[in-house]
């Protein structure tokens, strides 16, 4: 069964209470890790066990991950393969996930996984999966900080997604800013360092980091065992769980608990390119940038680093100086202090420590592993100083050539050549030099000097010098003057060899200060090459936005023509609404004149055109005429037969007594019409 313990670890005062996930404790309840798994002893850990329950956590939620409801296709073979560690009874956590004081209750629970859990299944609750490298080797402690939430909330990652390398920088980066007294800000850290993915086909594992400018050395170049080495971490505390969630209020006023970064593991990250993550020189602030300036000036102050094996023995190369390469900050000795201070105590002697890097395996052990293209160039020369089994008083190994520093070749192996035999052994070669053979390595035509550098006993006090015989008759058969002149030019020569030494030695320009010039010119290689790739990437982006802001110009243009004729057209359409408005006005006139009457007959209704209402009322005419005329003419009878002496001569139904004499309304009216149109043509005829 897997339990949790918390551990009080310190001597005196505020000691540290430490939340351990730990199997097989003995009867006296002390914590016994493995020397491998812990780095240091733990015997006199005085453990106390938390009141837990039995494979529950402490909410009340099953602990079972959600393996079977969340799609994982995406994910790498191997985070869906590996399996805890810790779901064996017999192996020791490192779970310190926070450092608070003794009186102080633990903040965070933690709990082995299931066999069939995997670092990317979800867990219920406000469970979230950690590896214990983030712990142990990281330093890093929960509550995460403002700069770590920023970045797992920038990424869109999880923390466990992120590879421990990538871990250790942030770290480092943490520490370093503290020292420098710079700002740890998200902007600055992703100047510094650029993603690098893993995974392949569309699946994805863990995510690293990368430096376009290399400042940090990687924590390790591959990290062992860590993949199996993680368990399930949970906030049991208000200030805890308010570290991790707040609270948002939906428009119904109902409050959901978010996370404030992801802690489970999520593809959204991957829908979106490395080089969105990025943040080029251009988008930093001023702080940042000068931030920046500082970081690479402290880095670009350190002194070089020389070539040596685990003896310790130096490399030279075939100058005889020793072969050295640009140092970087030490990401892992920086992790591995045991507190701040020693952090910045390291940081602050890092600049002028001599490192030795080391560059070969001693005898007995395997050798550096080393690029095959790189092989070629690198060997040890016949003249090689001391074997592996030597001590550090062994003289210095001898490299042909050179390697750039920024860019060291390794070296294959320690062991001295066939060609090599240790100094004490070896003896000074007897005869004349000889011209070296076609296959020997100087190639042909090459004269082989002795070597009185690395045999300083070449000459012996006890052994006589002896002139050779062929050279002591020609010298005896030159005459004086051929003898003197042989002599004068060979003094020329060694006393230019003298001036020539003295020059190329002089002191006035120091090799360090040729090295930190050289150092310098690298790393401003490295930013140009940076500011170079970065200006073809904003010159690309140049040519898209041009390309598309000519799309777009286009598109304005077309805009503008659509928008014209909408206008021509709203103008017509406002036209045609004023002309309809007018025909409504006469339609409504026509149809007021028309409307029918509310006593009108069902023959009058019938009429529907203006010829038949014309027809009927002529012929209504008529008849009210013939009407009026049978009444006056009946009225005239009566009255004639009443009054016979009555004179109706004269008398009309369409006459009226008028001034005291019967006329004609109709004859009087048509008279007049005709001398006003006489009157008309003649003023027409007078205009023209």
């Amino acid at each position: 069964m897997t339990d949790i313990f918390s551990g009080n670890v310190g001597d005196g005062g505020d000691r540290l209470v430490c939340t351990f996930l730990v199997v097989n404790v003995g009867a006296t309840g002390r914590l016994r890790p493995r020397k491998e798994d812990s780095g240091s002893s733990t015997e006199d850990a005085t453990i106390a066990r938390l009141p837990v329950g039995d494979g529950s956590v402490r909410d009340g939620t099953e602990h079972a991950s959600s393996s079977g409801q969340v799609d994982f296709s995406w994910v790498a073979d191997e985070p869906l393969e590996e399996e805890s560690d810790f779901c064996d009874e017999a192996i020791i956590a490192y779970a310190m996930v926070e450092t608070i004081s003794r009186e102080d209750p633990p903040n965070w629970y933690c709990c082995a996984p299931k066999e069939e859990d995997r670092i990317c299944h979800h867990f219920p609750g406000k469970q979230f999966t950690m590896y214990e490298f983030a712990f142990r080797e990281a330093g890093i402690r929960l509550p995460f900080n403002s700069f770590q939430m920023s970045v797992f909330k920038w990424l869109r990652l999880a923390p466990s997604q992120l590879h421990p390398n990538a871990l250790a920088f942030m770290r480092a980066f943490e520490l370093v800013c503290q020292f420098l007294g710079i700002g740890c800000t998200r902007a600055l850290f992703f100047h510094v360092f650029h993603l690098q993915r893993s995974g392949s086909r569309g699946r994805h594992s863990w995510v690293s980091f990368k430096q376009p400018v290399r400042l940090f050395k990687t924590y390790e170049d591959s990290v062992r065992h860590f993949k199996n080495r993680w368990y399930v971490v949970m906030p049991i505390t208000r200030a805890a769980l308010h570290s991790l969630y707040y609270y948002q209020r939906k428009p119904n006023g109902e409050e959901t608990l978010m996370s404030k970064i992801p802690l489970r593991w999520q593809r959204d990250h991957f829908d979106l390119s490395t080089a969105h993550y990025r943040v080029k020189y251009a988008m930093l602030g001023e702080e940042d940038r000068l931030a920046y300036k500082k970081l690479v000036d402290y880095v670009q102050s350190f002194s070089l680093g020389f070539w040596a094996n685990r003896q310790g023995v130096p490399y030279l190369d075939e100058a005889g100086e020793l072969i050295t390469e640009t140092r970087y900050i030490n990401t892992k000795a920086l992790l591995e202090c045991d507190t701040e201070e020693e952090a910045l105590a390291l940081l602050s002697a890092m600049p002028n420590a001599r490192d030795r890097v080391l560059k070969l395996a001693n005898q007995v052990g395997a050798p550096d592993r080393v690029p095959k293209k790189k092989k070629k160039t690198v060997a040890r020369v016949s003249e090689t100083a001391g074997d592996a089994g030597a001590g550090p008083s062994q003289a210095a190994s001898v490299i042909p050539s050179s390697p750039p520093r920024s860019n060291p070749i390794n070296i294959p192996d320690s062991s001295p050549s066939p060609a090599a035999s240790p100094l004490h052994k070896r003896k000074r070669p007897a005869g004349p030099l000889t011209r070296s053979s076609p296959g020997s390595p100087n190639g042909p035509g090459s004269y082989l000097l002795p070597p009185c550098y690395v045999e300083r006993s070449f000459f012996k006090a006890e052994e006589s010098i002896v002139v050779p015989a062929p050279e002591a008759k020609a010298i005896l058969d030159q005459d004086a003057a051929a003898r003197r002149k042989d002599l004068a030019r060979d003094i020329a020569a060694v006393i230019r060899v003298m001036e020539t030494a003295m020059v190329m030695t002089d002191t006035s320009v120091s090799t360090a200060s040729l090295e930190d010039a050289l150092s310098q010119v690298r790393t401003e290689k490295e930013r140009l090459s940076k500011d170079l790739s970065d200006y073809k990437e904003e010159h690309q982006l140049q040519e898209g936005l041009s390309q598309k802001l000519e799309e777009v110009e286009k598109e304005r243009d077309q805009l503008k023509a659509a928008k014209a004729s909408l206008e021509e057209q709203v103008v017509d359409h406002q036209k045609l609404t004023e002309d309809n408005a007018g025909l409504r006005a006469q339609v409504e006139s026509l149809e007021g004149k028309v409307r029918p009457l509310a006593d009108e007959t069902e023959e009058e209704r019938a009429l529907g055109s203006r010829g038949e209402l014309l027809g009927h009322i002529r012929t209504l005419n008529q008849d009210l005429v013939a009407c009026f005329k049978e009444g006056f003419d009946n009225a005239v009878e009566q009255l004639g037969l009443l009054n016979p002496e009555l004179v109706t001569a004269g008398s009309a139904y369409n006459c009226c007594v008028r001034d005291g004499e019967i006329i004609c309304p109709f004859e009087v009216e048509e008279e007049l019409g005709g001398e006003e149109e006489e009157e008309d043509e003649e003023v027409l005829r007078a205009e023209s």
